[in-house]
């Protein structure tokens, strides 16, 4: 392949491409859409961060502020944590609207986040938010679509293509050349708002960047530029099919009807039929279910709560509760702390496990859907899909079992048997409870959740490369 006819290819294209004031227009459109969803999404994510903030410091100054309480008392009385965002959701929000933005925790119950953006807006959210995310991966490969429709057809309607070949131009430089000038012309176009994004991205960051997220920002640029890749080489391929621009046009506003607005939804449903999940009130009652099995803690005549009784007098040699070493009531709290949450965490894994069988359908269909790979990959790398609600889920529960039973543990240690009721703690020892920190998933794990979308994205580059590399029509 001669890369000196293919360099003269995509200069000529450069200049015939910008002639057209309806390319310049709708470029001029698309790239003030990505500047608005920019801004947008970082002033959203700002905003959301300083109300975390303050939520988070005043839930934690009413709890250190506490006056003497028992701690049973404390443990119902409960904690608020509310789910950070990753710095780069701004740039894909992901399931970052739906799945909660607060989680309550307390003793004996286990809850999930609540109060999602999406619960509170219109239904309009539901067809996808503004965001940069959303823009490369619905409306640039329109836009590469539009400016490659006519990529072959057009030479072919002019009548330039028979001289283009006679000059001794093969069609794999014809190819390749007009394949890479449409790259070029999206890549001028995005980097400037890239460099705007990094911008963003830093402020957001406090100009901490961490290797981490430096490999993050790295990998969005590798993963959106293999997918404009694999879009402009469609179009050319599907333009160098047909014998006419309009035949070439309706071929690609189909494929881009069918693979990024059709089959993302069916997907999304179908895999939601095949992997059922409970409803909330279904959830529940499995667990009420399962922990009515365990006993009734509260229930002194409850068999196997009779039984721990009965073991616990023996071990320490004692006819009565009372005459025990600690308060026994707290030491059944502990035991029933620890039996709910075993059950829950049964309960919800399984759960978990269906929205991950959910995700892992749409991975599969990303072999035959480039978008839907893209899509999950654009997500995990910016830390909003779902490993990463999942893990914040997970890291809540385990900070409300330990608060709760380290509460347990004051009401074993601390609180007599003799008027358990009346008496209370020292408010000095809410503030040596340890406060959430939420650990993000790692760059590393993240794609290794998503390895399938890697491979479908790098099946499609090379199944796109073969075409232009092999493919030679019969009739010019």
């Amino acid at each position: 392949m001669n890369f000196t006819n293919v360099k003269k290819i995509i200069s000529h294209e450069w200049k015939n491409i910008f002639r057209n004031r309806i390319v310049s227009a709708t470029v001029g459109i698309l790239a003030f859409a990505l500047f608005t969803a920019l801004f947008v999404g970082w002033q959203n994510y700002q905003t959301y961060e300083v109300e975390r903030e303050k939520y988070q410091q005043s839930v934690a100054d009413k709890w250190v502020n506490q006056p003497d309480r028992h701690p049973h008392r404390v443990a119902h009385y409960g904690y608020i944590i509310f789910r950070p965002k990753s710095a780069l959701s701004f740039f894909d929000s992901g399931v970052e609207s739906f799945a909660g933005n607060s989680i309550f925790l307390e003793a004996h119950k286990q809850n999930s986040t609540n109060f999602s953006e999406a619960r509170h807006s219109s239904g309009l959210l539901r067809f996808g938010e503004l965001t940069p995310a959303m823009i490369l991966q619905l409306l640039v490969p329109l836009l590469i679509f539009f400016l490659g429709f006519t990529a072959i057809t057009g030479e072919r309607e002019n009548g330039t293509l028979p001289l283009l070949l006679s000059q001794n131009v093969s069609w794999r430089e014809i190819l390749f050349g007009k394949t890479l000038s449409i790259i070029t012309i999206i890549f001028s176009l995005l980097l400037p708002i890239a460099v705007v994004g990094l911008l963003f991205w830093f402020v957001l960051s406090n100009g901490q960047i961490s290797f981490d997220s430096f490999t993050r920002i790295l990998f969005l640029f590798l993963v959106y530029g293999l997918f404009f890749a694999i879009c402009a080489g469609v179009s050319v391929l599907v333009s160098a099919f047909y014998k006419s621009s309009r035949s070439s046009l309706l071929t690609l506003i189909v494929i881009w009807i069918l693979f990024f607005i059709i089959m993302p939804r069916a997907v999304q449903n179908l895999g939601a039929i095949i992997y059922e999940t409970p409803s909330q009130s279904e959830f529940e009652k499995n667990i009420e279910k399962d922990i009515s099995k365990e006993g009734d803690s509260h229930n002194a005549n409850d068999p196997k709560f009779a039984e721990i009784r009965k073991e616990t007098l023996k071990k320490y040699n004692v006819s009565d509760v009372k005459d025990l070493p600690f308060n026994y009531r707290g030491y059944i709290s502990l035991v029933a702390e620890e039996i709910s949450s075993k059950i829950f965490s049964k309960h919800y894994g399984e759960v978990l496990e269906q929205f991950r069988l959910q995700n892992r359908f749409a991975e599969f269909a990303g072999i035959i859907n480039p978008y839907l790979a893209v899509r999950q990959l654009s997500m995990a790398t910016a830390g909003s899909d779902f490993a990463s609600y999942e893990n914040f889920q997970w890291q809540a529960e385990e900070y409300r079992f330990e608060i709760i039973q380290k509460l347990n543990k004051l009401y074993v240690e601390e609180i007599k048997a003799e008027n358990d009721r009346d008496q209370k703690l020292d408010s000095k020892i809410w503030s040596e409870f340890p406060t959430f920190e939420n650990k993000p998933v790692s760059f590393g794990e993240s794609i290794k959740n998503q390895i399938l979308s890697v491979i479908a994205s790098l099946v499609w580059l090379g199944l796109v490369f073969a075409g232009l590399w092999f493919y030679e029509p019969e009739n010019v």
